[in-house]
C-alpha cells in the first residue's frame, strides 16, 4: 500500500507536484510515506476509541431507556395531564358521575405565591427544591411554573431505581434540559445522586440545564434533623435552593382561587375546606379519619395500612408487595378485637374515599402503594425514638430489591442500628453483584457503604479493606482525579486516622485536597469537608497552630457561604474551639463553645438531641464523664465525633489547674441531668462524600 503510494506520486503525480513549486519530489514521496505509515498505526486506535465512546453512549441511552419516563425521549409541553410526574389526582366536585371523571382530572391551577420565587431559580444550573406537607400542592406548583417557563426543554424525568451516572451524563449533553424529582428523599438513600452527579448535571457554561425537586417536610426534617449529621445528602440538599410552601392557602391565594370558583372542584374546596383547599381536594383529612375510626369495626384492615406504613417508614422505595404486607399485618392486629376476612380488609383499604380515587392502600396486581399523606402523617405524629421493629426489617429484607435495602440500611444506620444496616446492605450487596456485576457503580456504591458500616462497628481492619477495594476498581475504571474514586480515598483516609495511622492519613488527605481544590475551587462544599477532615488529623498529630488555622479558614468561608448558625459553621466552630481548648487558650475556648451551645439551644431548643449531643461533648471534654476533675492525658480517646470531618476529637489532654473548669460546670451542670437520664453516649449520625458512606464510631467523614 505504500509503495504504491510512493510510486504514485514520483512517477503520476510528480509533473503536478513541480507545478505546486516543490522541486524534490523524493521529499513528498518521503513525506507520504511517512504519514500513511503513521496513519496506518493510529487508525485502529483511533477506531478503538471510537467504538468505546460509542458503545458508552448506546449503553448511557439504553438505562435512560428502562429507567426514565417515556424513555427520556420528552419535552416539557409533552405533558398534557401533570400526573404522571406526581400530581395527585383531585376529587370529583359534587354532582359529577365517575363516568365522567376524565372531564375533570384536574382542577384549574391556583397560582400560589411562591411561583415567582421557583421561577427565580430555573437560571442555567438552578436547582429548586419545594417542601411541604403531603398533599401542600408541591408537584403541581413546580409542574406550572416548569411548563410556563421551560416549555420547549427535554425532560427527564427517573424512576427510583434508575442509574443517576447515565442520567447526569445523558443530561450534560443536552443543552436544554429539565431535570425532574419528584420526592426527592427517593433517589438520596442510597448514595446514587450525589453532590458529583449534581454538578454533572448542572455545571459548564453555554446551556440552560436545571433540577426541579419535592419533598414532604417530615422527610427534609429527618434529614437534617441531627445538626450533625452532614453527610452526602445533606450536602446534596445544600446545593438546592429550598422553597417552603405552606399546607393551607394564604389569604393572597384565597382571593386568587375566589375569582376561579366556575371550576366546580375550587369552588367544592372553598365551601368546605377553611383553607386546607390542597388537602381537601386529595382527601386527606378524610384519609386520617377513616384510619383512626377503624380500630373496632375493621382491625385487620387497620393492620394491613400499618404494616405498609412501617415498611415505608423504614426505608422501603416504591411499591410493595401483597405478600409482604399481609405477612407483616399479623404483627398489628389488636387482640382485644375480632377481625374481619382478609378479604373484607383488603377492600375496605383500598375503597377510595367518595369522590376521589384516594383510598388508604391501592393494590395494582400484587403491589400494593400506601398514601404518601398517611405515612406523612404518621411521621410527623411519631416520637422520634418510634422505630419500626427489628423483626420487620429483617422480613422486609427478605422481600426487598437492591435499591429498598440499600435505603433501608441507610434509615437503620441513621438511627445508630448498625448492625441492622450491616444486613440490609449485606443484602443490597449480593443483589447488585448477581443483577450488574462486582464492578457496576450501583455495587461499588453499597459495597462503599457497607464499609462505613463497618467502621461504625468498630471493625476498622475490615473496613479499611473495603475502601481499598472499592479504591482500586474506582482508580482503574473512571481515574484517580475522578470524584467517585476521591471519595473511597477520602473515606479510607477516614479509616486510617480512626486506626491511628495519622502521617497515612495526613498524606491521603492532602492529596484528595489538592485535587478537590483545582476541580471544584477552594469553596466547594466538598472541599471543605476534606480540609477540615486534615485539620481534625493535624490535630491528632499535635500540629496545633495548623490545625487552627485550618478550621479558622473553613469556618470563615462556612460562615459566608452558609451563614453563621448553619449546622457545618457550627460544628467548624466547635472543633476550632477544642484546638483553641489544646493550646491552653481557654477563655476563647469557653466564648466560642458557649455561643455554639447557645445558638443550637435558640434554634432547636435545650432537649433537642443535636444540643445535648454538644452539650455533652463539652461536657465529656471537660472531664466531667463519672467525676469533675480535669482530664486525665489519653492520647487515644477520642472523644469528640462529628460527620463532616470537623470532630472535636480530645485526642491530646492538657491539664490546666482550675483555670475556667469552674466556668464550664457551672455553664453546663443543668444539662447533666438531662444527659444522664438519656443513658449512653449520643452517637453521631453516618457521613459520606458520594454515598451515605463514611464516619465510623470514632471518626468523623468527610
Amino acid at each position: 500500500m505504500v509503495g504504491a503510494l510512493v510510486f504514485a506520486v514520483v512517477s503520476g503525480a510528480g509533473a503536478v507536484v513541480k507545478a505546486l513549486g516543490v522541486d524534490n519530489v523524493w521529499w513528498v514521496a518521503g513525506v507520504t510515506a511517512v504519514v500513511t505509515a503513521v496513519g496506518s498505526v493510529m487508525a485502529p486506535r483511533f477506531k478503538s476509541r471510537w467504538d468505546k465512546w460509542a458503545e458508552e453512549r448506546e449503553n448511557r441511552r439504553q438505562a435512560v431507556d428502562r429507567a426514565a419516563l417515556r424513555g427520556g425521549r420528552l419535552q416539557v409541553r409533552d405533558i398534557t395531564n401533570p400526573k404522571v410526574l406526581g400530581v395527585h389526582p383531585a376529587r370529583l366536585p359534587e354532582g359529577v358521575d365517575a363516568d365522567d371523571k376524565a372531564e375533570f382530572d384536574l382542577p384549574v391551577y391556583v397560582r400560589r405565591d411562591r411561583h415567582d420565587d421557583v421561577a427565580a431559580h430555573l437560571k442555567p444550573g438552578g436547582f429548586v427544591l419545594i417542601a411541604g406537607v403531603s398533599a401542600a400542592g408541591k408537584t403541581r406548583l413546580a409542574f406550572e411554573v416548569v411548563s410556563a417557563r421551560l416549555p420547549e426543554h427535554r425532560l427527564l424525568v427517573p424512576e427510583g431505581w434508575a442509574d443517576f451516572q447515565a442520567l447526569a451524563e445523558e443530561a450534560a449533553a443536552t443543552r436544554k434540559c429539565v431535570v425532574w424529582l419528584d420526592d426527592l428523599e427517593r433517589f438520596l438513600g442510597d448514595g446514587r445522586l450525589s453532590t458529583t452527579v449534581v454538578d454533572k448535571i448542572l455545571a459548564g457554561d453555554g446551556h440552560h440545564r436545571v433540577m426541579v425537586a419535592t419533598i414532604r417536610s417530615e422527610e427534609l426534617s429527618r434529614l437534617k434533623d441531627e445538626a450533625d449529621r452532614l453527610d452526602e445528602r445533606r450536602r446534596v440538599l445544600d446545593q438546592a435552593a429550598t422553597i417552603q410552601l405552606g399546607e393551607t392557602f394564604t389569604a393572597t391565594e384565597l382571593g386568587r382561587a375566589e375569582k376561579l370558583r366556575q371550576d366546580p372542584r375550587i369552588d367544592d374546596a372553598l365551601r368546605n375546606a377553611s383553607g386546607h383547599v390542597t388537602e381537601y381536594l386529595v382527601a386527606g383529612p378524610e384519609l386520617v379519619q377513616r384510619l383512626d375510626n377503624a380500630s373496632a369495626t375493621q382491625p385487620r384492615g387497620v393492620a394491613l395500612v400499618a404494616a405498609a406504613i412501617d415498611c415505608r417508614r423504614a426505608g422501603w422505595i416504591g411499591p410493595l408487595s401483597t405478600q409482604l404486607v399481609e405477612k407483616l399485618h399479623t404483627d398489628h392486629l389488636n387482640p382485644r378485637y375480632s377481625p374481619e376476612t382478609l378479604g373484607q380488609a383488603w377492600e375496605w383499604a383500598t375503597t377510595p374515599i367518595p369522590r376521589t380515587a384516594t383510598a388508604l392502600l391501592t393494590k395494582n396486581g400484587k403491589d400494593v402503594t400506601v398514601a404518601d399523606y398517611i405515612v406523612d402523617h404518621t411521621q410527623r405524629t411519631s416520637r422520634p425514638d418510634d422505630h419500626v421493629p427489628d423483626t420487620t426489617i429483617h422480613t422486609a429484607l427478605e422481600h426487598a430489591d437492591a435499591h429498598s435495602a440499600d435505603n433501608i440500611g441507610h434509615t437503620m444506620r441513621a438511627q445508630g442500628r448498625y448492625q441492622l444496616a450491616h444486613t440490609a446492605l449485606t443484602h443490597a450487596l449480593h443483589l447488585h453483584t448477581t443483577t450488574h456485576g462486582p464492578h457496576h457503580p450501583n455495587t461499588l456504591t453499597t459495597r462503599h457503604n457497607l464499609a462505613g458500616v463497618l467502621q461504625d462497628l468498630g471493625q476498622l481492619d475490615q473496613a479499611r479493606a473495603e475502601f481499598e477495594a472499592v479504591l482500586a476498581t474506582r482508580t482503574e475504571q473512571f481515574g484517580a482525579d475522578h470524584p467517585s474514586t476521591l471519595v473511597a480515598r477520602h473515606n479510607l483516609a477516614l479509616v486510617l486516622r480512626d486506626l491511628g495511622q495519622l502521617d497515612q492519613a495526613r498524606a491521603e488527605f492532602e492529596a484528595v485536597l489538592a485535587v478537590r481544590t483545582e476541580q471544584f475551587g477552594a469553596d466547594h462544599p466538598s472541599t471543605l469537608v476534606t480540609r477540615a477532615n486534615l485539620a481534625s488529623v493535624l490535630r491528632d498529630l499535635g500540629q496545633l497552630d495548623q490545625a487552627r488555622a485550618e478550621f479558622e479558614a473553613v469556618l470563615a468561608t462556612r460562615t459566608e457561604l452558609l451563614g453563621a448558625d448553619h449546622p457545618s459553621t457550627l460544628a467548624t466552630r466547635h472543633n476550632l474551639a477544642g484546638v483553641l481548648w489544646d493550646l491552653g487558650q481557654l477563655e476563647q475556648a469557653r466564648t466560642e463553645f458557649e455561643a455554639v451551645l447557645d445558638i443550637e439551644t435558640e434554634l432547636q431548643g435545650a432537649d433537642h438531641p443535636s444540643t445535648l449531643s454538644r452539650a455533652q461533648r463539652q461536657i465529656r471534654a471537660r472531664g466531667l464523664r463519672g467525676t469533675f476533675g480535669v482530664p486525665e492525658h489519653d492520647h487515644s480517646s477520642k472523644i469528640m465525633t462529628n460527620d463532616d470531618g470537623d470532630t472535636p476529637f480530645v485526642t491530646q489532654h492538657h491539664t490546666f489547674p482550675g483555670l475556667g473548669l469552674h466556668v464550664f460546670i457551672q455553664h453546663e451542670t443543668e444539662l447533666v441531668a438531662r444527659l444522664v437520664s438519656r443513658g449512653p453516649d449520643i452517637a453521631d449520625g453516618p457521613q459520606g462524600d458520594g454515598g451515605p458512606v463514611a464516619r465510623g464510631r470514632f471518626g468523623a467523614k468527610g
